[in-house]
């Protein structure tokens, strides 16, 4: 059987914070101000679809996410993936003695670029021989998505495009919202972050 030479999985992910952050704020921008609590039961699930409709444009995760990237062997550039690597919690390997073992972050650099990211061994680091009998050898633990890592909050803009998009599924909610006809002004939001199908 051929493996692919890479794996991705989602360890987690935190939706939590970032839904009770929007909810007050859809409420503000709507003018809501004493709406009853059945109401913040459709507002969470309108802020979720807005969410969900900003991944399907962007291509790309908006929730913090802890993800592992698995590996068959070493070289020299390694492409984390598509979107928004926040930071790279640990590379590990098993070595030919079936030891795991983690490589110092000091032997590599981290470049993010518009659409992807790229994991770059220093020049004087000599990739290490790994253990044969294991699938995938190794493992890049990283988190991504689009909130502030330290607070779990969205950055002004994609809170104001999730915002608006939520609002306008409240006050149209007869029509069908996709993200091929998102509102001319949520699109103008989200298209710095998209990224484009090759």
């Amino acid at each position: 059987m051929n493996l692919p030479c890479q794996k991705y999985s989602e360890i987690s992910k935190d939706n939590v914070s970032i839904l009770n952050e929007l909810l007050p704020k859809i409420k503000e921008y709507l003018g809501l101000y004493s709406c009853e609590n059945g109401e913040d039961s459709l507002l969470k699930m309108l802020s979720h679809s807005a969410l969900s409709l900003f991944e399907s444009f962007t291509r790309q995760g908006i929730y913090n996410r802890e993800m592992k990237l698995e590996l068959l062997g070493f070289s020299r550039f390694i492409n984390i993936g598509k979107g928004r690597v926040n930071s790279i919690a640990s590379v590990k390997y098993f070595d030919e003695d079936n030891v795991e073992q983690t490589i110092d972050p000091s032997n590599y650099e981290v470049n993010t670029y518009r659409y992807h990211t790229i994991l770059t061994f220093k020049d004087d680091f000599d990739c290490p021989n790994v253990y044969d009998d294991i699938n995938y050898p190794i493992t890049i633990l990283y988190n991504s998505g689009f909130a502030v890592a330290v607070t779990g909050a969205l950055t002004d803009d994609i809170c104001m495009g999730i915002v608006a998009l939520s609002s306008y599924l409240y006050q149209n909610r007869d029509c069908a919202c996709s993200s091929t006809n998102l509102p001319k002004n949520v699109r103008a939001i989200f298209q710095p972050y998209r990224i484009e199908s090759i």
